[in-house]
């Protein structure tokens, strides 16, 4: 099947390589001139992604940026996968998320918004999780403790910001994945474990653990099964994921994603060995009810980054350092994400910052994580 893989910053790369592996054929368009060289040599790349539109049987959108372009993937009925200008808005808004959590009688940490003039005046509470928008591609997300952490935020930023702060509750932190087909949802779905905060900064996923759920999963009935009386009116399929706090029977959901989310996805990819994904995602772009194969293993996925990722991208000064220890043994559990081909072998392209990743199973996600 030939496949046009569509990316903001390299991020889905891993996949297209997954993808192309399995025997499909794929094209790589990415968007930011920073990442033009990660997959040479390893992918075919294209410099724009509309003639080869027009050959292409499935678009797989890595990041949900591609919203208005939505109705030029879908012309004459082109299978896409996630990519929908809807719902893209509730993924980068988070205001826009809490009121679609309250449409849906989802219950959430309680939070408060910001706009703020005077700079001094502190919300009512300071501890908490703060998120601060200073723009479509500026955000920061912090683990408030006291006036001090509040105090160097609202000074970091510029007064067009836009701040909410919101209260931490306990329980156990998970991410529950399905595949919607624009009619149902595959099954089953996925729970799955991650790690974002490194100390107080919330950064991209450092990793991720997965493991099937059952299916009837009470779990899955509170989160994702929520959303399907909106999923219908809209035109998104893909994969989609709800962040939540679970203690006992309550469950709090702190966000939602209409995309892929990394490193959760190539965990999936791994958890489904019996499943060509490729074929997997096409079933649902065309709206195809399937029962996935699914072990009942657990498996986990891991990001090896250069320095000095997450904080900041790569410097272009370590473009082309040799990459070492790839080979037909290791490749088995190895995706290639930021990386170009040279005659002697892979080297680094300095783009997104995470050269790879590396899987592995077990009994459980203890074990699949140690591994």
């Amino acid at each position: 099947m030939r496949i046009l893989f569509m990316s903001e910053r390299g991020h889905g790369l891993c996949l297209a390589d997954k993808l192309q592996r399995d025997g499909h054929e794929v094209s790589v368009y990415i968007n930011d001139a920073d990442v033009l060289l990660s997959g040479d040599g390893f992918l075919k790349k294209v410099s724009s992604w509309k003639p080869a539109l027009a050959e292409s049987a499935l678009v797989v959108c890595d990041e949900p940026v591609f919203g208005k372009w939505a109705d030029s993937l879908r012309g004459n009925g082109r299978p896409v996968i996630g990519c929908d200008m809807v719902l893209e808005q509730a993924t980068t808004d988070y205001s826009k998320q809490c009121q679609l959590f309250e449409r849906l009688c989802l219950f959430y940490p309680s939070t408060t918004f910001w706009f703020p003039d005077d700079r001094t005046v502190l919300p009512d509470f300071t501890e908490g999780i703060a998120r601060l928008s200073a723009g479509d591609a500026d955000h920061i997300t912090l683990n408030m403790r006291n006036a001090r952490d509040w105090q160097y935020l609202a000074g970091a930023v510029n007064a067009r910001s836009t701040f909410s702060l919101q209260k931490v509750v306990k329980g156990a932190e998970v991410v529950v994945v399905g595949f919607w087909n624009g009619r149902a949802w595959f099954d089953p779905m996925f729970q799955a474990v991650d790690e974002k905060w490194l100390h107080s900064l919330h950064v991209d996923c450092m990793g991720a653990a997965v493991k099937a759920l059952p299916t009837g999963s009470l779990l899955a009935q509170g989160t994702l099964h929520v959303l399907s009386p909106l999923l219908a009116k809209v035109s998104y399929r893909g994969p989609i994921s709800m962040r939540c706090i679970v203690e006992g029977t309550k469950v709090n959901v702190l966000g939602v994603k209409f995309g892929f989310s990394y490193d959760i996805a190539e965990a999936i990819v791994e958890a489904t060995p019996n499943d060509n994904f490729g074929d997997l995602l096409a079933d649902c772009a065309i709206g195809v009810p399937r029962k996935l194969q699914v072990s009942k293993d657990a498996f986990a996925c891991a990001r090896l980054c250069m320095a000095p990722w997450p904080f900041s991208p790569s410097g272009k000064s370590q473009r082309g350092m040799p990459i070492h220890g790839i080979d037909e043994r290791s490749l088995k559990h190895i995706l290639l994400n930021d990386v170009y081909k040279l005659s002697d072998g892979p080297v680094f392209a300095a783009g997104n910052g995470v050269p790879l990743k590396v899987t592995a199973h077990g009994r459980d996600t203890s074990e699949a994580i140690s591994r």
